[in-house]
């Protein structure tokens, strides 16, 4: 997701009720909304945020993610 502070408070909200904050995973495709950064901060370290740049399929490949594709 990117730049969705609204959805990704209420998604946050909801899943950490269920599982635990520490059970998330966030992966941001490199948001630039102050908003949305600012969403992270208070939610550290508990919360794990991975940024990462590109089209979100290639997040399914694990060569792409460990750069050797």
């Amino acid at each position: 997701m990117k730049d969705e502070t609204t959805f990704l408070e209420c998604w946050i909200r909801h899943h950490a009720a269920i599982v635990g904050r520490e059970n998330l995973i966030v992966f941001d495709n490199m948001s630039t909304s102050a908003a949305t950064l600012d969403l992270y901060h208070p939610l550290e370290p508990d919360l794990l945020v991975v940024r990462f740049q590109g089209f979100h399929n290639k997040l399914h490949r694990v060569e792409h993610l460990l750069g050797t594709g």
